[in-house]
């Protein structure tokens, strides 16, 4: 900001016009210095004219940067670089407008509620559907375990693999793999082959990811194929140990998969079975079934941004499934025997043991 004076009105009225001008300004008050000064004095009512053009002038341009200083305030109107017409360099006023971005198509739901309402393990698409839930949830699925789990899930895997005695030079099938976490916790024992199995490609995707961070010394063991529990794409007798966590309440047929276990499996050989369970204390399972039917879909849901349905599909494919008893009857029925049953973390989760007899082919 500049102080202006007006020369022609004398010394004695300077500070009754003394104007704070802003610089910008200058050219309004250039012409007010223009006004008439060879008169070494004048009569009142020439200082009053004077007075009143100053002011005229000097108040016109304030009006006028007022006014310039709003237009510059607005917001500039959008204007697209896109150019159309019908030749190069030719721009059509009405068509400068920015594209609408095209609008990403969002994941059905996979599990409805009337889906839900009844058994999913009846579901004649069952097979299907959980291809597509594991593949919507596959990005956020290792996040969601180690949340919702407080990290026991790791613990069990490990009871997993202890349980599974693998010898040396031992070949291990993890079915059902998903992202590889207990097929990692294979590598380091002394087998001399790990094999990540699983349906869902867009889980076997973020296991090859994780691969890449294993020890160079045990990396070169694990290997994964994509492929089907209930047709499994190997040789009969081929495995030492059959491993699935989590996922035998997933297979459309748990029989047919168990017949497959059995079938890969080498006489002697150990299927390791891994699933969650309901503790059997009254209090405790009313706590558990509040935290996995009410809590634990609403936060998963939201981390994970899913709109499968996969996190409702949960608790319910959980209270619907076999029994502990059950289960081991289908595993006798595909010729397997039950070694041990082992209850983990206050009965949440079960670890069973069965064993492929030596006469057996």
């Amino acid at each position: 900001m500049e102080r202006e004076f007006h020369p022609a009105l004398g010394a004695h009225t300077r500070a009754h016009v003394t104007q704070v001008v802003p610089a910008h300004r200058a050219a309004n008050i250039t012409a007010a210095k223009k006004l008439p000064q060879q008169f070494t004095c004048w009569t009142r009512d020439q200082r009053r004219e004077g007075q009143r053009r100053t002011s005229s002038i000097i108040g016109v341009g304030c009006w006028t940067g007022l006014l310039h200083g709003w237009k510059r305030s607005q917001p500039a109107p959008p204007v697209s670089r896109r150019r159309t017409g019908p030749r190069f360099g030719h721009y059509d006023p009405r068509a400068m407008t920015d594209p609408a971005p095209a609008s990403t198509p969002c994941p059905s739901s996979v599990w409805a509620s009337a889906d839900l309402s009844g058994n999913p393990h009846h579901d004649s698409e069952k097979h299907e559907k959980v291809r597509r839930m594991f593949a919507a949830i596959a990005r956020r699925y290792d996040l969601n375990n180690r949340l919702h789990s407080f990290g026991r899930d790791q613990a069990w895997r490990r009871f997993a693999v202890r349980a599974a005695q693998v010898g040396p030079g031992d070949a291990v099938l993890d079915v059902a793999c998903g992202t590889g976490d207990l097929t990692q916790a294979f590598a380091p024992t002394q087998a001399a082959r790990v094999v990540g199995l699983d349906f869902t490609r867009e889980m076997l995707e973020m296991a090859r990811v994780k691969h890449t961070a294993l020890d160079p010394s045990v990396a070169g063991k694990v290997e994964y194929v994509e492929g089907d529990a209930q047709r499994l794409p190997f040789e009969p007798a081929c495995f030492h140990v059959v491993s699935i966590a989590f996922g035998i309440r997933n297979v459309a047929d748990p029989s047919r998969a168990m017949r497959e276990f059995a079938r890969v499996l080498r006489p002697g050989g150990r299927l390791v079975i891994l699933e969650f369970s309901r503790p059997s204390w009254a209090p405790l399972r009313l706590l558990n079934d509040f935290y996995c039917g009410w809590i634990m879909p609403r936060t998963a849901t939201w981390i994970s941004g899913d709109r499968s349905g996969a996190y409702k599909y949960l608790p319910r494919s959980v209270g619907t499934f076999m029994t502990p008893d059950e289960l081991a009857a289908r595993a006798a029925s595909a010729g397997l025997v039950e070694y041990s049953r082992r209850f983990l973390t206050l009965g949440v989760c079960a670890c069973y043991v069965f064993l492929k007899s030596e006469s057996a082919p």
